[in-house]
């Protein structure tokens, strides 16, 4: 229990698509990118605390750099009623090997996902899509954290020195609009 003030800076963003349609295709590119260099550091200052043992300044290291993702679609008009879409991204992680840990964890991943729409009437339409992803494995072999650091230094935690070799993620989103 205990009271925090702290300065935490959001990152800025930058969206980008371009889309080509050719016959019943929508191809597009799309880009993302974000700022996150901007919250490399987060200080704070906490009072009040139960135990008052944690008052006190208090750093957390990200040393984040900036996020950008990649990705490619593919949208098939099949017919009046039908939509087929294909979708491929890729992001890379954002935070370097040196400052991983559990509450600061990324990873390089690969995303496909297949994904259909169906006009059921003019007011309803039914969607489902799959995707898989994958989650590049981290061998980090040297960390900035030391558990017995001063609080105060933001590197005050556990090394996350090891293998992260985290499962791949499968996602299903079943949707349903209904409008006017």
């Amino acid at each position: 229990v205990g009271d925090i003030e702290l300065s935490y800076r959001l990152p800025w963003a930058l969206n980008g698509e371009v889309e080509y349609r050719f016959r019943n295709h929508r191809f597009a590119v799309t880009f993302d990118y974000q700022k996150k260099s901007r919250q490399d550091v987060t200080p704070a200052l906490v009072t009040n605390s139960d135990p008052s043992f944690v008052d006190g300044p208090r750093l957390a290291i990200k040393a984040a750099i900036g996020d950008w993702t990649l990705g490619a679609r593919d949208l098939w008009r099949v017919n009046e009623d039908w939509d087929i879409a294909l979708r491929l991204d890729y992001d890379p992680r954002s935070i370097p090997d040196e400052s991983l840990n559990p509450v600061n964890l990324d990873f390089t991943s690969w995303e496909a996902a297949v994904g259909g729409r169906y006009a059921v009437s003019p007011r309803v339409t039914l969607s489902m899509t799959y995707a898989f992803r994958y989650l590049q494995p981290i061998d980090v072999t040297n960390s900035l954290y030391q558990a017995r650091l001063p609080g105060d230094s933001g590197l005050n935690l556990p090394s996350a020195i090891g293998l992260y070799d985290p499962d791949p993620v499968h996602r299903i989103v079943i949707g349903v609009e209904w409008g006017g």
